[in-house]
């Protein structure tokens, strides 16, 4: 498993390191806010797109193939970055990244694939631990090369080298296939694509579907948080840049140091917790209860415990979901759901942003956070009913 985890650590890497610099360099290219905006939406669209598909296609093509694909179509965006003074092939580049940056849900769907069900919570944490170094040390190696003589250049070079690594790394991992993909080793890519398609529609939604639905509000409660929080940082709490990248850090190394600590957290405070809802339902009820203080008192210090907040109960949502998520899949379909799972993200990126920006604008900075509240509360409620639906059953059988 340290192949995988080096593949997701490089992977995000690799999109952490632009995550300061990319604005700037879009308006030394002439790009207004509007396209800034349009781009970061059109990236969501794409990966809300093409994420499913791409697990629905591990399914049938095998999951290593298609990894090592879209890994060299990565690296082919990336060498486009090389090209610092075009906007249009950054325009290009980041579409082919939008189309082929699923990374994330292959290496998810190896591990759903290969691990034993006991010790797959544990590896998903480690994997977002990986993430999280990867939030520690990207934007810090992006903000210090940017400043410098053809910083964008080097950043560039630096992406396609991280790029290369991880692509010779995937060669090395074990082959996986499904019983799907051994039974179309053979067959043309159209075909595959059109039983890819026929996994989707195939999949017993009714199944997932509170998982998905609280994915969604939780990213769109973060979402809505973050689509202002630079501007509330700097602009209203006159923080400085490098305060401002010291909540970032902290919301990082807590979130790696409660993924490493999620199997003792299991068997300490949910050891009676098989089903998941109540780690659930505690991580909304937290993130509830630390935006609702953010509201009542808005400071740069209480900014930072949300952070903190997001960090813990944000890891064990995350972690407990992707157990929840293996238990309900079988060995035929685990890159489907894995990969629509994922998508979910987009979709709350795609529609929240806007929503949080409009609110910001016409009403205040202020009423954002009730954005978030709206989207966490619901996912109290939920999670309260599902629970109590699971509780109900169990004493039923």
């Amino acid at each position: 498993m340290i192949l995988i985890y080096f593949i997701c650590f490089l992977d995000f890497l690799t999109l952490a390191i632009l995550m300061p610099v990319a604005p700037v360099h879009l308006v030394s290219l002439g790009a207004s806010r509007l396209l800034i905006g349009g781009l970061t939406s059109l990236n969501a669209l794409l990966q809300l797109t093409t994420g499913p598909l791409v697990g629905s296609w591990s399914d049938t093509k095998g999951r290593k193939a298609l990894l090592i694909q879209c890994l060299f179509l990565v690296l082919i965006s990336n060498i486009l970055l090389l090209f610092t003074s075009s906007l249009f092939t950054y325009i290009v580049s980041r579409i082919i990244i939008g189309l082929t940056g699923h990374v994330q849900i292959l290496v998810r769907a190896i591990v759903a694939s290969t691990v034993p069900k006991s010790e797959q919570n544990e590896t998903f944490a480690k994997m977002g631990a990986a993430i999280g170094l990867s939030l520690v040390v990207g934007p810090l190696l992006g903000g210090v090369l940017n400043s410098t003589e053809n910083g964008m250049f080097k950043i560039a070079v630096l992406l396609n080298i991280f790029t290369v690594i991880n692509l010779g790394v995937a060669f090395l991992i074990s082959d996986i296939k499904t019983a799907k993909s051994k039974r179309s080793k053979e067959k043309p890519i159209l075909t595959e694509l059109t039983q890819a398609f026929t996994n989707l529609i195939q999949v017993d939604w009714n199944t997932f579907w509170d998982l998905f639905l609280f994915r969604f509000l939780r990213e769109s409660g973060y979402s809505a948080f973050f689509t202002t929080f630079g501007v509330v940082l700097m602009d209203h709490l006159g923080a400085s840049q490098s305060e401002m990248g010291l909540t970032i850090s902290l919301f990082s190394i807590t979130m790696i140091a409660t993924n490493l600590s999620m199997g003792k957290i299991k068997e300490r405070l949910y050891a009676d917790d098989s089903s998941g809802y109540k780690r659930n339902l505690h991580g909304f009820i937290g993130l509830t209860a630390t935006f609702g203080l953010l509201y009542l008192y808005t400071g740069f210090y209480l900014y930072i415990i949300v952070m903190l907040a997001m960090g813990v109960f944000g890891a064990v949502l995350d972690a407990t979901w992707m157990e929840m998520l293996v238990d309900r899949t079988s060995d035929n379909n685990k890159g489907t759901i894995t990969g629509s799972f994922e998508s979910i993200m987009q979709m709350a990126n795609l529609v929240t942003p806007m929503i949080a920006t409009y609110v910001e604008e016409n009403y205040g900075y202020h009423k954002t956070f009730l954005i978030a509240i709206m989207f966490l509360t619901s996912g109290v409620l939920i999670g309260s009913y599902r629970q109590r639906v699971y509780q109900q059953s169990v004493k039923r059988d």
